[in-house]
């Protein structure tokens, strides 16, 4: 008898032995719910938040936004430098007129130091609003036109940028004629093909 109860409390010892303590058997608690109750209302809404930036950032329009917007950065910026050129070097090519708006050597001789500052940032400026006004033009058309071709197929390929290459130069080259969109829309459409496979975006 006394054996046997020996076996049955050393039977009971190697079962408490084995068994979790408490803090090893409670389940673990989502993230960011230690010291409270988990918020999984709040989790859902800044879930559906991110969903909805995201198709924001990826739609149509919110591409043709940003585009007209790098593109008249970066035109006011390149057009700014071809106007400072033009300013320092006034091309006086003999039978040629020079720039519109653009002062000659003799014209700036006689300037003084603030007429000519004054007259060389005018020039900038409208230079600079101008080129940025066709570069916007250009990103809105082109990022407008590939991302409704890409939504359309389904395919993010060549044939998207070349498409909207073709469209963006056919649309700029038109106002000097038909032949001149034709050429706009084979220019625009090679272009977007070199860069598209010299930068491996398809």
């Amino acid at each position: 008898h006394s054996h046997v109860s020996f076996l049955s409390k050393r039977n009971n010892d190697i079962i408490m032995d084995a068994s979790p303590s408490p803090s090893e058997s409670a389940p673990s608690t989502p993230p960011g719910s230690e010291g409270g109750s988990y918020d999984y209302a709040k989790a859902q809404e800044q879930q559906l938040m991110e969903e909805r930036m995201k198709n924001l950032l990826d739609s149509c329009a919110f591409r043709s936004v940003a585009a007209t917007i790098g593109g008249f950065g970066f035109g006011a910026m390149f057009g700014t430098f071809m106007a400072s050129i033009n300013i320092g070097m006034p091309m006086e090519v003999p039978g040629q007129q020079p720039l519109p708006g653009q002062k000659t050597f003799a014209e700036r001789r006689d300037m003084t130091m603030k007429e000519t500052f004054k007259d060389m940032s005018k020039e900038m400026g409208a230079r600079a609003y101008s080129t940025g006004k066709n570069f916007a033009l250009v990103g809105a058309i082109f990022a407008g036109t590939e991302c409704v071709i890409e939504s359309h197929r389904a395919k993010h390929d060549i044939f998207n940028s070349v498409s909207a290459g073709c469209l963006t130069g056919g649309v700029l080259g038109v106002r000097s004629g038909p032949v001149g969109g034709i050429f706009g829309c084979i220019g625009f459409a090679a272009f977007s093909a070199v860069i598209d496979t010299y930068f491996g975006l398809s």
